[in-house]
C-alpha cells in the first residue's frame, strides 16, 4: 500500500516540541476532532517495550506522525487508522486485558507521553462530548 501524503515537517516538529501535557492535550483534541488515531499495521500491530518491558502499542493523532515512525524495524509497517468507536468499546479493553500501554506519540529514543488507559479513555470521552 503505497501511501501518497505530503508532510509538513515545520508542523510536526514544533508540535514535538511541545511539553509532555500540551502533547498529550493535543494528541486528544485531534483525535477527537478526526474521530480516530493511527498505530502502524504489518499482519499485527506495531508494538516496543518500555525499559521495564511492559508491552507497548504506540498510537498518533494524524497520519504524519505515523508515516514518520514507519522507519527502521518498522519499516514493514503501513499506518492504518483505528476509529474513536473502535477504540473505546474493543481496543482499550483488549489492552486492559492483556497489560499492554498506549504509547501516545511514541517517538524511538523518546519514547510516549506517559498516561494510563483510564486516563486517557476518560480524557478522550470528555473531549468527544463537546462535539455531540
Amino acid at each position: 500500500m503505497q501511501i501518497d501524503h505530503k508532510i509538513n515537517i515545520k508542523k510536526v516538529q514544533a508540535i514535538l516540541a511541545l511539553e509532555p501535557p500540551e502533547l498529550y492535550s493535543h494528541f486528544i483534541k485531534k483525535a477527537a476532532g478526526w474521530g480516530k488515531i493511527w498505530g502502524l499495521y504489518n499482519e499485527g500491530w506495531a508494538t516496543t517495550k518500555s525499559i521495564d518491558g511492559a508491552i507497548i502499542l504506540p498510537v498518533w493523532p494524524e497520519l504524519e506522525y505515523a508515516i514518520l515512525m514507519a522507519t527502521d524495524c518498522w519499516e514493514t509497517f503501513k499506518p492504518k487508522e483505528i476509529e474513536l468507536e473502535e477504540v473505546l468499546s474493543d481496543m482499550i479493553p483488549y489492552l486492559r486485558t492483556q497489560k499492554i500501554s498506549l504509547g501516545v506519540f511514541y517517538r524511538q529514543n523518546f519514547g510516549s507521553v506517559a498516561c494510563t488507559l483510564d486516563e486517557f479513555e476518560i480524557d478522550l470521552k470528555a473531549e468527544l462530548e463537546k462535539y455531540t
